[in-house]
């Protein structure tokens, strides 16, 4: 066996433990190249502390040989920290995937999939929904530059956002009637995956709508946290675009259109709950009764079948995400726990990079892809989309899991080993022996980052034996005293297991530099760090259990301070 914390994958200076539980001896153990990992021995037996040399990049081996002769390989893949990472992977949208040239399918002011093979933008593909700005392929790099500026606003990308909805979402791509169309490009014929003008113009596609709701969605919360950073339009329009786009399903989407699509859980179809959320926030008492009331509509649908996760492609697990958010919401625990099985059935814990928290995809390549290989798939969004059932039901409802966290964790953050040192975001990595390599086009890699958004944060465990385990941050520990420092790419969440309780923290609009946890005077300390652009208030959004020790209103669900805090304290009752 070997437990490894956090996982088979190093981020910039993080640091993993690999612990290797044999009855042999260990005469060597090494890294390959040996420019790759730094190998040091830790307190425990055959343990060892595994760190990033030399700025190495790619994939790497751990070499280990016992006295006997045999050898036992396990294998890393090792990259920037997170953070780096992702402003790389914006950067590189910015600057190589915004079209702002005059386009006659109106797509101009819009991020669109990159070839990073023949160093273009995918403007023509055979397959229209690749460059039309709809679909997974098209939607996706407006979906992630829109995650991305949620949890770290740039202003030049907040208002290339801005442009996007102005100049192709509203009133183009999506219609007035709130339908979202199929693609914006278009072909002169009508083959299965080569559209003419009016296949392109069809709204029935459900999965289409929760990429744009999630767009207005995350400008509703910067216009609202952030005060001249979103000027086109008011907060309010923005959430109220959001509303729309998502009711709109079931007039196109429903009984009455082609598929009735509505039925089937959707990609990104978590969003639903945040947004509704939102409106519960705002006190928007009639839209929130209409809003629940669809989403327990299509609940009821799932409740009565024995496999509620299915899809319009036999093949697929993109079901599970939305139908594990509402059977959680609605209190039908059986099916949530069901779905969560489903997902762990076909997503393993194995010592290699790519296999480690993968879930099993094979047909996305030949579909969305530039080498259309149906092959096995590692980093696909079939990975970080079906983690946020797993790390939800470990943290709600399973916490002393810690095989639930470890394989949630590395199917959320298995996605960061598609960004190249460019920025540049693959698709996946295909396993067929021909390639074996990163997919050239970035496609749906959009859908695969929120996955990798919705959970990212530092998760603090602890065994039966008291023993503390860290995922997504460094982790320094003396007696009862912990100090945490997250190194996901955001730091805007924390949460920790303890052998007494559980707590969490999210923090809306600050990264979280460092927290001070006392487990002997049952308080936490989080230290914020610097803003990129600095928010009305900083937004704390605690469990039940945490109370802070200095007066603060709570504002729409989330404890509100002052932009100037450095410093917060929070008790934990027991």
């Amino acid at each position: 066996m070997l437990p490894v914390s956090p996982g088979y994958v190093l981020h910039g200076e993080e640091q993993a433990e690999l612990t290797i539980n044999t009855d042999k001896t260990i005469s060597r153990i090494y890294s390959d190249p040996e420019n790759a990992i730094k190998i040091s021995n830790s307190r425990k037996q055959n343990s060892y502390l595994l760190t990033r040399l030399h700025h190495y990049f790619g994939q790497a081996r751990i070499e280990v040989v016992y006295s006997d002769n045999s050898k036992q390989t396990i294998n890393y893949y090792v990259t920037e920290s997170a953070e780096h990472l992702v402003k790389q992977l914006a950067d590189f949208h910015e600057k190589n995937q915004w079209l702002d040239k005059q386009d006659k399918y109106g797509r101009q002011h819009s991020f669109v999939t990159y070839d990073n093979e023949a160093n273009r933008q995918v403007l023509d593909e055979f397959r229209s929904y690749i460059s039309g700005d709809s679909d997974e392929a098209g939607a996706g790099p407006n979906l992630l530059m829109a995650i991305k500026n949620l949890y770290l606003p740039d202003e030049k990308q907040v208002h290339m956002l801005e442009q996007y909805i102005d100049d192709v979402l509203w009133g183009h791509l999506q219609n007035k009637d709130y339908s979202i169309r199929a693609s914006l490009y278009y072909m002169n014929n009508d083959i299965m995956y080569s559209w003419s003008k009016s296949r392109s113009e069809e709204t029935w596609r459900a999965y289409n709508y929760p990429h744009q709701a999630a767009i207005y969605w995350v400008m509703y919360r910067l216009a609202r946290n952030f005060d001249g950073l979103v000027t086109n339009h008011t907060w309010k329009w923005y959430l109220n675009q959001a509303y729309r786009t998502v009711m709109a399903m079931h007039k196109f989407c429903g009984k009455d259109a082609f598929l009735e699509l509505e039925q089937y859980g959707l990609m990104v179809g978590s969003v639903h709950k945040s947004i509704l959320e939102d409106l519960q926030n705002e006190n928007w008492t009639e839209e929130v009764n209409k809003f629940e009331s669809y989403m327990k509509y299509r609940y009821e649908t799932w409740a009565k079948l024995q496999y509620p996760y299915g899809s319009e492609m036999p093949w697929d697990s993109t079901g599970q995400e939305e139908v594990y958010t509402w059977c959680n919401y609605f209190n039908d625990q059986n099916k949530a726990n069901k779905t969560v099985n489903a997902i762990l059935a076909y997503t393993p814990l194995i010592p290699h990079w790519g296999y480690n928290g993968d879930s099993r995809r094979y047909f996305d390549s030949f579909v969305y892809g530039k080498r259309e290989k149906i092959t096995r798939e590692f980093g696909h969004y079939g990975s970080s989309l079906n983690a946020i059932p797993i790390l939800d039901n470990y943290k709600y409802h399973d916490s002393c899991d810690l095989f639930k966290l470890e394989v949630g964790y590395a199917a959320s953050t298995s996605i960061l080993s598609s960004i190249d040192q460019k920025g540049f975001g693959s698709m996946a990595f295909l396993t067929d022996p021909e390639f074996m390599e990163f997919e050239p086009y970035t496609s749906d890699f959009g859908q695969a980052f929120y996955g990798y958004a919705h959970d990212a944060g530092q998760y603090i465990y602890q065994n039966s034996n008291g023993e503390w385990l860290s995922f997504g941050g460094q982790l320094a520990s003396h007696n009862e005293f912990l100090r945490l420092q997250p190194t996901d790419a955001f730091k805007h969440r924390l949460f920790i297991h303890t052998n007494e309780t559980d707590f969490e923290i999210n923090s809306e609009v600050a990264q979280i530099a460092s927290a001070d946890f006392n487990a002997d005077l049952n308080e936490i300390e989080i230290h914020f760090g610097t803003f990129s652009v600095t928010p009305e208030t900083i937004r704390i959004r605690v469990s039940d259990n945490l109370i802070p020790d200095t007066n603060s209103k709570i504002v729409r669900g989330a404890y509100t301070l002052d932009p100037k805090t450095s410093v917060v304290t929070f008790k934990i009752r027991s």
